[in-house]
């Protein structure tokens, strides 16, 4: 199975270059030995994973090419309380400090950012090393607009009726109804009647059909 580099810095996979360098330089300075207080094994690991996701991701060709090798539309994100840790978390630690100062000024940034993490971890995460690295904090919210809507709509089209019912799904915590939903879409297309996927999917969630007609309304 291809190691997702991206994954391994905590961002996602249509971060920029200048993400992918922050991201790897806040994690390269957390496991630093002159400043790492763990397991000298466990900082040799992770340094080993960090060194080869960001040789091949900040290698414009190389990144290609494991693009094109990494299955890319594929909505993957671990059902809360699953037990499959996530690397991602290690990037939001190595960035605590400094985030936690600017949201000393920008105090609505922890809204922002808990909405983001229930769509993906590594989403808001992108966000962060975003708005350090560009500081356009005026726009904090048009940016974070913005990322959300990119990244739902790589994984489940334009269809509006679906993006609507794939961010009901992912607030609901039912990843794994969004899972099934990104499949049905990179199977069908865009083009199939949205009702007919939400009507086969809250088929299987049963416990969802009310709450999601509640929140047409």
């Amino acid at each position: 199975m291809l190691k997702d580099h991206y994954r391994v810095l905590g961002v996602i996979q249509d971060a920029e270059d200048i993400v992918i360098k922050a991201a790897y330089r806040a994690l390269a300075q957390r496991y630093h030995p002159d400043k790492w207080a763990g397991s000298p094994d466990k900082a040799t690991v992770r340094m080993s994973e960090i060194n080869k996701a960001f040789t091949v991701l900040s290698d414009q060709i190389r990144r290609k090419q494991y693009d094109r090798d990494l299955s890319s539309n594929e909505y993957n994100e671990p059902e809360e309380g699953s037990g499959n840790p996530v690397d991602e978390d290690d990037l939001g630690t190595s960035l605590g400090h400094n985030w936690s100062a600017v949201v000393n000024y920008f105090p609505d940034l922890e809204g922002i950012i808990n909405g983001l993490s229930k769509i993906s971890k590594p989403l808001a995460q992108t966000y962060k090393v975003y708005m350090l690295e560009n500081k356009e904090f005026n726009k904090r919210k048009a940016i974070a607009d913005k990322f959300e809507r990119e990244f739902l709509e790589k994984y489940f089209g334009k269809n509006e009726e679906i993006i609507k019912f794939s961010k009901f799904l992912i607030g609901w915590g039912v990843k794994s109804a969004a899972k099934e939903l990104n499949q049905a879409i990179n199977l069908l297309g865009n083009d199939i009647q949205s009702k007919s996927i939400i009507n086969k999917i809250l088929e299987k969630y049963p416990h969802l059909v009310r709450p999601y007609y509640l929140s047409q309304k």
